[in-house]
């Protein structure tokens, strides 16, 4: 009963979990539906398209939705955080990183670049898949900002493609009998029965609240607000926002969602602080450019029980809170999705069915309510008698012990779960991202200073990695959108080498788990000289090389160039992509010569600061006596965003490094970085070969 957004998904999920029924929709073309903007959070996407089965090509082309990766909250002591659908705080903890994420969040200012997404939220871009960016890098899970129009029509469409009949039929009688509702009478006397009724009649509630007398359950106790002054304007010169704003009010909270064409704004206030003809002077002198208004009175509640006999409700006529973290559109899906599963599973038992419904319902809305209840109860952005009485009033119900774990450990995200209430449907990360956004005080231990750095430094990471994505204005839904078929954005695995292929013994190896585009180094005008190096133990190990030691692994060497036709190499690491270094192998002669090797390489690069050296190259290059290297310069971008040192172990005078016109003598236990990118080459007009650690180095930070 009802063709809004709730009867018309409702009737699609049940015909996709039971294709044998007969499933109509009766529906008044005289009642309207409220119409504003909506968005949903970050899984709804897949519950339309892969539970729905809402085919994705058609739904982008009808109905135009644009990206939305999280909320932005003007909220809290900080004045201003995002909360984006990524798992931001609650992930895998870095290695570099001696605690959780959320203990190293700055206490004071906007908490913002903190992840991809949300710093794709500053710059207001979205994630495509044609993006230059590395393999494997993020990709934030994007929601959708839609108009509840232009959805409604897609999906009456959608209905009538799967055989479900929309019938005109204004609700007047319900006649109702032992097993629940008998049947309906439109008030043009038309009669229509059914063996199961869903309920989507809106805040009336005609069949289960009317009809059969369940008991709606208020929540004016948690959530204060009961009005909402709703406006827009046709979007004219703002940027599209990839996010919904969530704006502190003097008696509540401002939402706004971004469409192509228009901007969607509304006041969500409490009517004991502040009457509509002040909501809406506050509400419009925010928002000059808003034409039209109306106010819309609601109260936030839930039906007792959501299944009784041979009715259950969804939408409205369920329940209705608040959209401060649009759960609408997804608590319709979550339960028409458990709605067509149980009628499906119904010959083996409709009374357990109906009770694991009203169960899984009634822990949501218990878990909705006491996720907005923190929202309210630790905003301090203002002082207003509506804000402190919020805070003063508002129950955390359920979440208290997690509250309360949060503010004696801190952000700890695996103790924090255990306090996680049944049936909750947010997880850790919200609460982290409310409770961190807030700027709500906690305890726990307190991370170094170079670990703060570090998360300073993971920021810079993300606000660079957004800044080479697309803006999100006019970007294609087919190239933003998380569904089935875009799920695995950029997993692309390391291509193999030749080498890979040539040597079986090699091992492959990573550079960090953190995959950002690298930045481009500061290299030397010719050389720098890098100072002194002990170059002792590891002169002693080569000088015990045999000329079949060397041979053997000159033949199975990767970078087999004319240039080098003198010049015999041991390579001990080498990159798979002359682009991109942070895949590579480790060969079997880095096993056996790791100590040496590795105190000349970290002393070497010791100025640099370095927090994380990664060397995703390293070799040893013997030029024989007499012989030269001719000029080349080091292809790819590799060479771009890396170091090249090099550290002579055996060499004269006579041995001659050149860099354009210039020569230098590289003295023996001294290290050099060297310009590669620039013509240069090499001359040994001595006796004995000359013999170089050569190797190659960048922030693994990064």
């Amino acid at each position: 009963m009802g063709a809004g957004t709730a009867g018309l998904i409702s009737a699609l999920m049940i015909r996709r979990y039971n294709p044998d029924l007969s499933v109509k929709v009766l529906y008044s073309s005289r009642i309207g539906h409220i119409m504003v903007g909506e968005g949903t959070v970050g899984t709804t996407p897949l519950l339309l398209h892969e539970r729905a089965g809402l085919e994705p090509e058609g739904f982008f082309r009808e109905v135009q939705p644009t990206p939305k990766l999280g909320v932005r909250f003007l909220w809290g002591s900080r004045g201003l955080f995002d909360y984006t659908f990524e798992q931001a705080w609650s992930g895998a903890m870095p290695t570099t990183h001696r605690y959780a994420r959320g203990y190293a969040a700055p206490t004071k200012g906007p908490l913002t670049g903190f992840s991809l997404g949300s710093a794709l939220m500053e710059e207001n871009r979205i994630r495509l898949r044609n993006d230059d960016l590395p393999p494997g890098s993020p990709s934030p899970a994007a929601g959708y900002h839609i108009e509840n129009a232009t959805f409604v029509a897609y999906l009456e469409a959608c209905c009538r493609e799967r055989n479900i009949e929309l019938v005109e039929a204004e609700l007047g009688e319900v006649r109702t009998g032992e097993r629940g509702v008998d049947l309906v009478r439109s008030i043009d006397g038309r009669e229509f029965e059914a063996d199961f009724f869903v309920d989507c009649t809106g805040f009336a509630g005609r069949l289960i609240h009317q009809a059969l007398d369940e008991p709606y359950v208020s929540l004016r106790d948690h959530l204060f607000c009961d009005k909402a002054v709703i406006g827009g304007w046709e979007r004219q010169e703002e940027p599209l926002r990839p996010y919904t704003t969530a704006e502190t009010m003097d008696a509540g909270w401002a939402w706004q969602i971004e469409h192509s064409g228009l901007i969607n704004r509304g006041y969500v206030f409490c009517s004991q602080f502040l009457d509509a003809e002040r909501a809406e002077a506050e509400f419009r002198s925010k928002n000059p450019k808003v034409t039209d208004t109306r106010v819309v009175p609601f109260e936030s509640r839930h039906i007792r029980k959501s299944w009784v006999g041979n009715v259950a409700a969804i939408g409205n006529s369920n329940g209705f809170v608040e959209p401060l973290e649009a759960t609408n559109i997804q608590m319709i899906c979550n339960f028409a999705l458990r709605l067509g599963t149980a009628l499906s599973l119904a010959s083996s038992g409709m009374e357990q069915q109906a009770d694991a419904f009203n169960l899984y319902t009634e822990r949501s809305w218990n878990s909705v309510r006491d996720f907005l209840a923190i929202h309210y109860r630790f905003n301090t952005m203002l002082q207003t008698p509506f804000w402190e009485h919020a805070r003063r009033e508002t129950p955390l119900g359920g979440v208290s012990d997690l509250v309360e774990y949060f503010e004696a450990a801190g952000p700890d995200p695996y103790g924090m779960e255990s306090h996680l209430p049944k049936g909750d449907l947010f997880g850790v990360e919200g609460y982290l991202a409310i409770l961190l956004g807030c700027g709500h005080p906690h305890g726990g231990p307190v991370p170094s200073t170079a670990e703060h750095a570090r998360a300073g430094f993971d920021v810079k990471v993300n606000r660079a990695m957004a800044k080479r994505c697309s803006p999100a204005a006019g970007a294609a839904p087919q190239d933003w959108a998380t569904t089935r078929t875009t799920a695995r954005m950029a997993e692309r695995p390391p291509r193999a080498s030749a080498q890979a292929k040539r040597d079986p013994t090699a091992v492959e190896a990573a550079a960090p788990a953190l995959s950002p585009p690298l930045p481009q180094v500061a290299l030397p005008q010719t050389i720098r000289d890098l100072g002194p190096v002990n170059v002792a133990p590891l002169r002693a190990l080569v000088a015990r090389m045999s000329e079949e030691f060397w041979a053997r692994h000159d033949a199975a060497k990767a970078n087999k160039f004319k240039v080098f036709h003198h010049t015999r190499h041991v390579i001990f690491r080498f990159p798979h992509d002359v682009h991109d270094p942070r895949a590579f192998q480790v060969y079997p002669a880095w096993d056996m010569m790791e100590k040496e090797l590795s105190a000349v390489m970290q002393e070497a690069v010791r100025d640099y600061g370095f927090w994380q050296p990664v060397f995703p190259k390293a070799m040893l290059a013997r030029l024989l006596a007499g012989q030269v290297i001719d000029t080349h310069r080091d292809m790819g971008r590799g060479n771009l965003v890396t170091h090249k040192i090099h550290v002579p172990l055996e060499t004269s005078k006579d041995a001659l490094f050149r860099i354009g016109t210039e020569e230098f003598h590289l003295e023996t236990g001294r290290a050099y970085e060297v310009n590669n990118v620039r013509l240069h080459g090499a001359s040994n007009a001595g006796s004995s070969d000359r013999i170089h650690l050569i190797f190659e180095v960048f922030e693994g930070a990064l």
